[in-house]
């Protein structure tokens, strides 16, 4: 299961979106990633390069969405939407940021706020495109009813109804999914799916079911433990990695890594996990053996496919 190389923030060039069938630059692109908060680092030195236009993150931290939405800057190194730095691709247009539970305005219509999201962005506002937005979300009996009235699942697809509203060049959403009963969920998620078209979009996670239609739709998924990238690779792959876990640990991790190896597991050392797959017949009693050999302890061992529920 490969992993982003580390990319230098100066590699980093401003560049224009060519359009949402062909991306000229990846959709997320991070060089050694910093971001406080409450003045305390949430996620340090995280490196890592999307390679799909539909992508799933999982397990990683609120503050890389609010990052990557240009809410909030880095306090080292780049966070790069589509080539440009998050900050500027939102305040430029070219990408959207959809909370789970945005605050909305509840005494006003469906309609009403989509046309006035649409019109602040400079598109058009008529009745036709609010209906034209709303219709892959099943809102088009709500256009007219005040969002109060509407239950949770459907005031989330409003809020992703208003950011498509002004035609963005990608959609960064937070898993709307969340907390549903499973039946709501999956009409909910298909419904975002068939709404985002072919539009490049992320959807942030803490985990996932493969069954959810985002989950189904995305070319790629990107497991993250403690703000760094531990897997990435398509949902199915990643999904199915029983063997594979991401490790911290307190000791010669190197010394670690060899003994992994040397007894036939693959293992990555990254910048505060090793990453390890076991072979067949191995399980984690073999990864606590070594750690045993190598005077190391394991302060956590976390599997990759059970980021996916």
């Amino acid at each position: 299961m490969p992993t982003s190389p580390h990319v230098q923030a100066d590699e980093l060039l401003p560049w224009r979106p060519v359009g949402v069938a062909g991306l000229a630059a990846p959709l997320l692109r991070a060089a050694d990633l910093r971001v406080d908060v409450d003045g305390a680092p949430a996620i340090e030195g995280a490196a890592f390069e999307t390679r799909g236009t539909r992508v799933v993150l999982l397990g990683a931290h609120e503050a890389l969405a609010r990052c990557a939405a240009g809410l909030t800057e880095p306090a080292r190194g780049q966070l790069a939407v589509l080539g440009v730095p998050a900050a500027d691709a939102l305040r430029t247009g070219s990408s959207a940021y959809v909370p789970r539970d945005p605050p909305l305005p509840l005494a006003w219509t469906v309609e009403r706020y989509v046309a006035t999201s649409a019109r602040l962005a400079g598109r058009p506002a008529h009745p036709e495109r609010a209906r034209a937005v709303v219709a892959p979300l099943a809102l088009e009996r709500a256009l007219g009813l005040p969002i109060r009235e509407l239950s949770i699942g459907a005031r989330r697809a409003v809020a992703l109804a208003a950011a498509l509203a002004a035609e963005p060049g990608v959609v960064l959403l937070e898993d709307p999914t969340l907390g549903l009963a499973e039946d709501e969920g999956h009409r909910l998620g298909a419904a975002c799916v068939a709404a985002l078209g072919q539009r490049p979009w992320a959807c942030f996670a803490g985990r996932i079911s493969l069954a959810s239609p985002l989950a189904r739709a995305a070319q790629e998924a990107l497991l993250f433990v403690g703000g760094e990238v531990v897997g990435q690779g398509p949902p199915g792959r990643v999904a199915t990695a029983d063997g594979a876990f991401a490790l911290r640990v307190h000791g010669d991790r190197r010394a670690l890594v060899r003994a992994l190896e040397a007894h036939g597991a693959e293992a990555d050392l990254l910048a505060a996990h090793v990453v390890v797959r076991l072979p067949a017949g191995q399980s984690t009693v073999d990864v606590f053996a070594r750690a045993l050999e190598t005077g190391c302890a394991i302060l956590e061992l976390r599997s990759l496919a059970r980021s996916f529920s």
